[in-house]
């Protein structure tokens, strides 16, 4: 107990991460008190973007021109995140509403690999009936597809730990909402009689769609009683 804490400080572990049934790091932050997301960004106690402070490994990951998280990692990356709502120390700036922390996971003592696949296309259908506007199962197809491996291991001793992760995420829809849909149906031009069937099908909304690559690792040299860690996370979308 730190008797000088005059804060909430929420700590959510690796293992409660995977134990929560939503997929993505804000979505999951969501959750805490105090937390909303909104439009894809983080507020903490009613606050702006940018008074919400970002650090991963102890390092400041703020986007320092439109406030909010300047990084994005894949929940399988995180071994903690903790979340301090005000009254925090001295030692973090420029953060009014809140401070989110994120630590990332090690290679263990034995080799361990995952490979994770999701998709919203449970009837497997081809790529030239996503926009048919019909639904499956009761629902629409957005075209999510997410690729997930991971690896942890020892690098030919106990000492030398090295973690890696590779996520690749395709939404042929990136922000998915219900359309109903459009259908005029035949419009005919009287001057050149040209006419076109007008149909806009519901569910996907077409041509928006978004693709990303995030690479994550960790290396940590343990030379008792000096720990040597090299983090790092590379994005692409």
């Amino acid at each position: 107990v730190n008797t000088n804490a005059t804060n909430a400080v929420r700590i959510l572990t690796g293992e409660g991460i995977d134990a929560i049934p939503i997929r993505g790091i804000d979505n999951i932050l969501a959750l805490q008190p105090g937390v909303v997301l909104q439009d894809g960004i983080i507020h903490i106690r009613g606050s702006r973007p940018d008074e919400v402070g970002y650090y991963l490994e102890g390092v400041s990951v703020s986007n320092a021109l439109f406030g909010g998280n300047g990084i994005s990692l894949p929940q399988e990356a995180v071994e903690e995140v903790s979340v301090q709502s005000g009254g925090y120390e001295a030692e973090f700036g420029r953060a009014n509403a809140g401070i989110v922390q994120y630590q990332l996971r090690s290679g263990g003592t034995v080799p361990h690999a995952t490979l994770d696949y999701l998709t919203d296309n449970i009837s497997f259908q081809p790529k030239s009936s996503a926009n048919s506007g019909e639904k499956r199962l009761g629902a629409y197809w957005y075209g999510y597809n997410e690729v997930t491996g991971t690896l942890g291991t020892p690098v030919g001793t106990q000492h030398l730990k090295f973690f890696g992760l590779m996520n690749y995420l395709y939404k042929r829809n990136g922000y998915p909402q219900e359309y109903p849909g459009v259908s005029v149906g035949p419009v005919r031009d009287p001057g050149t009689t040209d006419s076109i069937n007008w149909v806009y099908p519901a569910g996907t909304l077409l041509r928006s769609s978004t693709e990303k690559s995030t690479y994550t690792g960790t290396i940590a040299l343990d030379l008792h009683p000096l720990l040597l860690r090299f983090s790092g996370s590379y994005a692409k979308s």
